[in-house]
C-alpha cells in the first residue's frame, strides 16, 4: 500500500508542474541570421532563451489582427540585428480552418505543427500578413522565425485564430524534475522489494 502511496504521490507531482506552467511562447534569439529575404533562417550564433507571455512580448504586445498596434522597440540583449524562434502551443476546439497573423518588423514567418502559414518575409516595416489552415481538434504547436537586420525599429506579435486556446508547455527542467523525482521513487521502491 505505501509503494502504491509513492507511485500516486509522484505522478501527482508531474501532474500538478503541469499544471502550474505559464501560458508563454519561448523565445529563443540568435545574434546572425541567414537569408534575410524569407524569415532569416538558418540563425546562428545563439543568445539565450526567455519564457515570455503569450501576449505581452517583444515587439508589439497591444496589437491586434486590425492592425492596430502600439510600437515598442524589441531589442534583446541589446542586439541591433538578430533572429529569433518563438514557440508555443495551442488547442483547437474542433475541426475546422483557422486563420493566424504576424505582425512584424522584419521578416517572419509562422510555422502550425511544423506546416508554414503565414508568410511575412524578407525586410519590411511594421506589416500584417494572415494565412489559414485545416486543423484537427486537440493539442497544435506554432513556430514564428522572426529577424531584425537593420537595426532600426523591431518586433513581432503572432497572433491565433479568436476560437483557439493558447495552451501551456512545461519547460523542460520541470519535466526533468518531476521524471527525476519519480524515477527516484520508483528506485526507492525496487531496492526495497529486492
Amino acid at each position: 500500500m505505501k509503494k502504491l502511496f509513492l507511485l500516486a504521490v509522484g505522478l501527482a507531482s508531474l501532474v500538478a508542474w503541469q499544471a502550474s506552467a505559464t501560458v508563454s511562447f519561448n523565445v529563443d534569439v540568435y545574434s546572425g541570421v541567414g537569408n534575410t529575404g524569407t524569415d532569416g533562417t538558418p540563425f546562428s550564433g545563439y543568445v539565450g532563451s526567455y519564457q515570455k507571455p503569450w501576449i505581452d512580448w517583444g515587439g508589439y504586445p497591444a496589437a491586434d489582427p486590425s492592425g492596430t498596434v502600439y510600437n515598442q522597440n524589441w531589442h534583446p540583449d541589446g542586439l541591433g540585428s538578430f533572429g529569433a524562434r518563438l514557440t508555443g502551443a495551442f488547442t483547437a476546439p474542433a475541426d475546422g480552418n483557422y486563420t493566424f497573423w504576424t505582425y512584424s518588423d522584419d521578416g517572419s514567418r509562422m510555422f502550425v505543427d511544423g506546416s508554414p502559414v503565414v508568410y511575412n518575409d524578407g525586410p519590411h516595416g511594421p506589416g500584417l500578413a494572415d494565412g489559414s489552415a485545416y486543423l484537427t481538434a486537440g493539442y497544435h504547436t506554432m513556430t514564428v522565425n522572426f529577424y531584425e537586420a537593420f537595426g532600426g525599429e523591431s518586433g513581432v506579435t503572432a497572433f491565433l485564430d479568436p476560437a483557439l486556446t493558447p495552451t501551456a508547455v512545461p519547460e523542460p527542467s520541470t519535466w526533468l524534475a518531476g521524471a527525476g523525482m519519480l524515477a527516484g521513487m520508483l528506485g526507492t521502491l525496487i531496492r526495497r522489494k529486492a
